[in-house]
């Protein structure tokens, strides 16, 4: 994942192919962030995951075993300002809309611009029909973000969350498991991608049942 858009892609349920987004005007465009767009439709069904490309192939945890009921949706170089833009266009029929997002602004935004970010993602999400769950920011061992930066930034969104209704998935078991991730230290390979699916579905467990 770097700081330039990379092109979108869609994830599909239970697959571990990518889809290539369809042509045509996006509001999913970055500030001075290249040319990739995003084109995602709504989808129909009980719970869906959408994020940056750490969730790439995430699916494989997280929909398996619920393959007709859950979906993931993969918009790798995202920044949460443009899931913000997106929420109407992504969030369809879900019961459940889990997001993971945020290692993109880390080295972009300052920690008040990061926290007014996700607070306007919460507004926004809130508004549509879905349970929501927000996840931790992952840990990065690429040497670029400092970890109490992450650290203080999950605590302060957990406590966002838990004032605003809103579930918060812990992802802290991933610090000191640099063993699931590639060589950059940034992006997850093909098991981290699996565990931290399965560390999302078991977070969000007690929305689906």
């Amino acid at each position: 994942m770097s700081d330039r858009i990379e092109e979108g892609a869609v994830v599909l349920p239970g697959s571990d192919s990518v889809a290539p987004p369809t042509a045509g005007a996006s509001d999913g465009s970055v500030e001075g962030g290249g040319e990739g767009l995003w084109e995602v439709e709504k989808v129909k069904g009980k719970c869906l995951l959408v994020g940056d490309s750490l969730v790439r192939f995430a699916d494989r945890g997280f929909s398996c075993g619920y393959k007709q009921k859950r979906m993931c949706a993969c918009l790798p170089g995202a920044r949460v300002e443009d899931i913000n833009k997106m929420v109407n266009r992504v969030v369809g029929d879900e019961e459940v809309v889990v997001v993971q997002i945020g290692t993109n602004n880390l080295r972009r935004d300052c920690q008040s611009v990061l926290r007014s970010r996700f607070r306007e993602l919460i507004c926004r999400l809130k508004s549509t029909r879905a349970k929501i769950a927000i996840c931790g920011i992952l840990p990065r061992f690429d040497g670029r973000v400092a970890g109490s930066t992450i650290r203080g930034h999950n605590r302060w969104l957990e406590l966002e969350c838990e004032g605003e209704g809103v579930k918060f998935v812990d992802l802290s078991s991933f610090w000191g498991r640099r063993d699931l991730y590639r060589k950059d230290g940034l992006h997850l390979h093909n098991e981290g991608a699996t565990v931290l699916g399965r560390l999302i579905s078991s977070g969000v467990e007690g929305f689906l049942n």
